[in-house]
Order: C-alpha cells, then structure tokens, then sequence
C-alpha cells in the first residue's frame, strides 16, 4: 500500500510541475503581449481542471484585449465565480464583456460595484446615463450593415473617403507589404490601404500604400490635409 502511495504522490508532483512549466511559459508570453499565444497554454492547463484567480483573470484580459468579449465574458465569469476579491477594474472589464453578449442587466450590476469601489470617472458616466437601454430596440431598425466588397476575414477598419477613393486600415495577408505577424492578435501588423469604386459604390480595385507610410509597425486612422496630402 505504501508503494501505491509513494507511486500516486510521484505522479501528481509530476504533473504539477509540468502544470507550474506551462503556466510559466504563458505568463512569459501574457508579459510580452503574446496574447494569443498565452490564450493557447492558459486553457491548456484549464481544460486539465487547474483553477486560480490568476489564471482566469489572464484569460479574460487576454481576451478582453483582443476584443473577443464573449470569450473574454466566460473567462471573467470563472473569475467571479471563485468569490475571491479581485481588483475593482475587473468589475469593469466583466461589465463590458456582459454588454457584449447582451447580458445588460448582469453588467448594470457590475457597474454599479464598480461606482461604489471607486471614484473612477467611467462608473461617474454610468451613474449619469442608467437609462443607456431606452430606445435601442427602436434605433437597431434605422441601419442596414452590408458588406463594403473590400472587407477580409482580419481586421478592417478607420475608413476615410477622398473623392472616389476609400483609405482603410487593415491586418490583412498582404502582397506588396511585409507580412509580419503582431503576437498581440495573431495577425499583422496593419497597413494602409485604398480602394477605389464605380457609380454603383463597387469596388473595383484595391491597392497597398507601400510609400513612406509603410512601416514594421502598425499604421491607423489616415486623415489628409485641404490639399490633399
């Protein structure tokens, strides 16, 4: 019986520390904006039973981050779950994970913890506008969203329209520019592009600003000066 125990113990001391070594490698990857990464290992070693504060608040925040608020709010609701004290952002950050899965009344809750935990000017804003809800229902019924024809399955956004022409910022896989790849989101670093429409407001050609616009980094929110620079 005693070699059983001793066997057993040996066991679980191994897979703790096997635990202990890939939390460590995903919080070295939560430290250096690996998000995506992080997420990969954290719910690794979730999905294996481990439990802790840490834990899930590293999964929400890298969610949160991303924007994926739904996965963001499961991760958060974990959190909660524990009933442990955590910082009053958290109380925030579940909050806007709530709204986006439309969970509205679990969020005024949230900030309503969040206003009495702090003098932080975001619960100031929510005491000030409780009635956010009222008239929603009626506004989702004045807009239409379709598909401009340049959007990708990445991240496409900041539009600005001169003339005929339409400059937006994207993640895209690229063809002129360097693809390099922000472990932020897994995808890459954005660049600017333009895209030029017929009468009908179809695109009909697509282009890269690979000039002196074009950097390693991130490009974003392109405006031009009256004479059109």
């Amino acid at each position: 019986m005693k070699k059983i125990t001793i066997i057993i113990t040996m066991m679980l001391s191994i897979n703790m520390i096997a635990q202990e070594k890939k939390i460590n490698e995903a919080n070295s990857d939560y430290s250096n904006y690996a998000y995506i990464d992080a997420i990969s290992i954290y719910e690794k070693v979730a999905d294996k039973g481990y439990k802790s504060k840490d834990l899930f608040q590293k999964l929400g925040d890298a969610y949160y981050f991303n924007g994926m608020l739904d996965k963001s709010n499961d991760w958060y609701e974990k959190l909660f779950d524990l009933n442990e004290t955590v910082d009053p952002e958290y109380y925030f950050r579940y909050a806007q994970s709530l709204k986006g899965v439309k969970s509205y009344k679990k969020a005024d809750k949230m900030m309503e913890k969040f206003y009495q935990l702090t003098n932080d000017y975001r619960g100031e804003l929510y005491i000030q506008n409780r009635n956010y809800l009222l008239g929603k229902n009626d506004s989702d019924d004045l807009y239409t969203i379709n598909d401009a024809g340049v959007n990708s399955e990445e991240s496409d956004y900041g539009s600005y329209f001169l003339g005929n022409k339409m400059y937006f910022v994207s993640s895209r896989k690229f063809e002129k520019s360097k693809n390099i790849i922000d472990k932020w989101t897994n995808q890459n670093y954005s660049n600017l592009l333009s895209a030029r429409f017929d009468e009908k407001g179809n695109p009909v050609y697509i282009d890269e600003l690979t000039d002196e616009l074009n950097s390693k980094f991130h490009e974003s929110s392109l405006v031009f000066t009256k004479d059109g620079k």
